[in-house]
């Protein structure tokens, strides 16, 4: 109390001093439960083999009652495990997106997309919880809620502060580190993991992080996470009992085909796994004015055009050709892009949680919402036709042939020549007239492919499936057009304004060193 007081009356914060204290009682808790578990093995194993070759018994004749007595452990063999566990703490992205995990679902910042989408029973955990709480207002008096309300009033969140308030990181991390060291004592079995992570729940639905915006996915992401535990101990449980009687009827030759399946596994999962390439959309900038917002839009808009260009070229060749593989992985790579560009469109509401800046700024954020929802469409569209590619060969129904075929390889044509002009305009060529005319003539031309088509569907025998499906690229291809002509012009105007902008600026600054 008296260093509490000492501590207040200088001006400092006692709550970093508990947090610094409990990160390091954290760490060791850790290093006393997940050290033994990660060394344990191997050195029971090492010692084994050393008593066994020290006996000179065989190997069916031999006990492993040495094992019963304390082993002491060279503190060599402890400084090297305790360096690979920080080393890989520090560089394994695999536990970087477990610690992720645990700080969205506690997490009290708004606006960010939900890690975990909703699930059967967290909604009725939801709608148990809200009936629950209507019931005791009808019980309890009005008094009694709004001095509860009084004490759980959120503070006001600080632009760059962290996610976890003071008081909640020091309650997670003395309370775990409690847990976990009394549990170790006391030799129990125990998920390092599961106990932060529950700590961490239970301190943000105490500190009221979850609302009725975000419960239902907080919730869902809970039980999701609770039952890939129970789900993996189940696997765990099941592949021992499968392994052992392999190794019981195999023998060695069984024992050595686990050993290289193990090797290469790991090999392969640590060194040789899919590694997801950095895209535009993935970029969230800092700042929200209309320079870092125009960068964002123009790196943004030629992914869009390049990637739905490129996903409708290659999944109509391969549809043609009925390569169900490749149009397989260019529907994944549209449903991936329809994601990305969802996310990125989500940026708006952060923007508008930061606020500030003039004029110009908020109508860039306006125009950034627009274009985005445009290519969100776009995208949208583009994986439903290719779905639907991908189904109609895998039911192997017949692709285009003849004049059907040539015109969808016109249509192609048009696409790529389009982007050429959007990306002509946005840059600053030609004039806002010439686009729409262009766009105009693009979109006559796809009619024209539609009436062929009408005029063919009874000389070629095309099912009314077939038809859909021709009618759908049509239809992406005229959504094309018209989706991105909008965001050309958005884009153009964008610009126009910042070069505007920037000028006057330029002028404003000469006209006052003038005067100076």
């Amino acid at each position: 109390m008296v260093l509490h007081l000492l501590m207040v009356r200088r001006g400092v914060n006692i709550f970093k001093i508990v947090i610094l204290a409990g990160t390091f009682a954290l760490a060791f808790a850790f290093a006393g439960n997940d050290l033994v578990n990660f060394v344990g093995v191997p050195l029971a194993a090492w010692e084994s083999w050393q008593q066994f070759t020290a006996s000179g018994m065989a190997a069916d004749a031999f006990t492993m009652e040495g094992l019963r007595k304390a082993v002491q452990t060279p503190t060599f063999y402890l400084l090297l495990s305790g360096l690979i566990m920080v080393l890989t703490l520090w560089f394994s992205k695999k536990a970087h997106r477990v610690v992720q995990t645990s700080i969205n679902l506690s997490s009290s910042t708004r606006g960010d997309q939900e890690q975990f989408g909703s699930s059967l029973p967290g909604r009725l955990i939801v709608r148990a919880g809200l009936s629950a709480n209507k019931t005791l207002h009808q019980i309890l008096p009005n008094s009694l809620f709004t001095a509860l309300e009084s004490r759980m009033q959120p503070v006001e969140q600080v632009k760059g502060a962290p996610v976890l308030p003071l008081v909640r990181a020091a309650i997670n991390l003395v309370v775990s580190s409690i847990l976990i060291a009394s549990a170790t004592s006391l030799k129990l079995p125990l998920s390092t993991t599961y106990v932060t992570f529950m700590v961490a729940m239970g301190s943000s639905f105490a500190d009221g992080a979850w609302n009725r915006e975000s419960a239902v996915y907080r919730i869902s992401g809970v039980l999701a996470v609770i039952s890939g535990w129970f789900l993996t101990a189940m696997c765990a449980f099941s592949a021992c009992a499968l392994v052992t009687w392999a190794l019981f009827e195999g023998g060695s030759v069984v024992a050595v085909l686990f050993m290289l399946v193990a090797v290469v596994s790991l090999v392969r999962s640590n060194f040789f796994g899919k590694k997801k390439e950095e895209s535009s959309f993935d970029i969230v900038a800092d700042n929200t004015d209309k320079d870092s917002i125009r960068a964002n839009i123009g790196a943004s808009v030629d992914e869009s055009i390049d990637t739905a260009v490129r996903l409708m070229r290659e999944g109509l060749t391969a549809f043609q050709a009925e390569d169900e593989k490749i149009l397989n992985r260019c529907k994944n790579e549209a449903v991936n892009l329809f994601e990305d560009i969802s996310r990125s469109r989500g940026s708006y509401y952060r923007m508008a949680l930061r606020g500030g800046g003039d004029d110009l700024d908020n109508e860039a954020r306006h125009i950034y919402y627009r274009i985005f929802n445009g290519m969100k469409e776009l995208s949208h569209e583009l994986r439903s036709v290719l779905g639907m590619s991908a189904n109609h060969i895998a039911n192997r129904h017949r692709p285009y042939s003849g004049a059907l075929g040539d015109n969808l390889e016109q249509m192609l044509g048009i696409l790529e020549d389009a982007a050429r002009h959007f990306r002509a305009y946005a840059a600053g060529e030609g004039s806002r007239a010439e686009l729409s005319a262009y766009a105009d003539h693009c979109s006559s031309r796809i009619s024209k492919i539609q009436i062929e088509l009408l005029q063919r569907i009874d000389t070629e025998g095309l099912s009314m499936r077939s038809s859909d499906l021709y009618l759908n690229y049509l239809q992406f291809a005229r959504a094309f057009i018209n989706r991105f002509t909008i965001v050309a012009l958005l884009e153009r105007d964008l610009n126009d304004a910042c070069r505007r902008n920037a000028a006057r600026k330029e002028e404003e600054t000469a006209a006052a060193s003038a005067q100076a």
